[in-house]
């Protein structure tokens, strides 16, 4: 019995009305991608098809969640369809948009495949369009800064010859100024006053007019890092946060003087600077 794929399946029918109406028409073609048996196929179908549409507010409690995380991006993607629903677009329209993961590849593998929802959410709010696309990046990197800190990524490098970020530090390269508008954009949802989903799925006109244009191929970094009411972001160098995300699981200390070095750091700083990163906690030892 293929008893976890049944359950990420039973998840994936609960959330996706359309994956759910296809299991009932064609259970085998539906599901040809699983190694479920026809009899574990027709488990799924033999109950009322409306009992999977008891709970229809479940996929809106996963998304309540995910636009908490994912504000700025939620909400770029929700005025770019605003925009193009024209007058009579309203909150609904914007939920309706965000809603669409569930039906999409990015949410269905990461179920299948026992992925971190939240960074499917994030791939799939990035493949939009480039200025939504820049605030998933900085979301999901606050997010998987956040998971860091909880302990729930944390996979510990053996020997001490291994570095790695610290919990909660997560390099990421995005365009020039991305930083920046993302920062204007979350005030601006927060300054609303409204509960922040509501504020994200109908946004301040500030955010319904246009998006940012992201300066072609002018990059910059940003590194997370914790602080006081939780994961924190400033700007650095695009080559300091490409090595950060580029070693995020840890590599012998070779790695990183090879990445320096490659950065442009003379050899008589490398030491130097791996020392001060180390006694300014960004990345740690590796543990036994």
């Amino acid at each position: 019995m293929s008893t976890a794929t049944l359950q990420r399946v039973a998840v994936r029918m609960l959330h996706d009305p359309r994956f759910c109406a296809a299991v009932y028409a064609d259970a085998a073609a539906a599901l040809a991608d699983t190694d479920l048996s026809p009899t574990e196929r027709a488990w799924l179908v033999a109950p009322d098809a409306r009992r999977w549409r008891a709970d229809a507010e479940r996929p809106h409690r996963v998304l309540d969640a995910l636009l908490r995380e994912f504000p700025v991006a939620c909400a770029r993607g929700v005025a770019r369809a605003l925009r193009a629903a024209g007058p009579a677009a309203d909150a609904a329209t914007g939920a309706a948009a965000l809603l669409g993961f569930f039906a999409d590849a990015h949410f269905h593998q990461a179920i299948s495949a026992r992925g971190w929802l939240f960074e499917a959410f994030g791939r799939w709010l990035a493949a939009s369009d480039s200025a939504t696309a820049e605030a998933a990046q900085l979301e999901t990197a606050v997010a998987r800064a956040r998971r860091d800190l909880e302990g729930g990524r944390w996979v510990a490098s053996n020997g001490d010859a291994m570095l790695r970020p610290a919990p909660g530090v997560v390099g990421v390269v995005v365009p020039e100024g991305a930083l920046q508008r993302y920062q204007a954009h979350l005030a601006a949802l927060v300054d609303d006053g409204r509960p922040l989903p509501l504020a994200v799925l109908d946004p301040p006109v500030s955010l319904h007019t246009a998006d940012p244009t992201p300066a072609a191929g002018a990059l910059t970094g940003v590194l997370v890092e914790p602080g006081a009411d939780g994961p924190s972001l400033g700007e650095t160098s695009m080559e300091m946060a490409a090595l950060f995300a580029a070693l995020a699981l840890g590599a012998p200390v070779e790695s990183w003087a090879a990445g320096l070095a490659k950065a442009g750091a003379e050899p008589h700083e490398i030491k130097e600077i791996i020392d001060e990163w180390q006694a300014d906690g960004l990345v740690i030892p590796g543990q036994t």
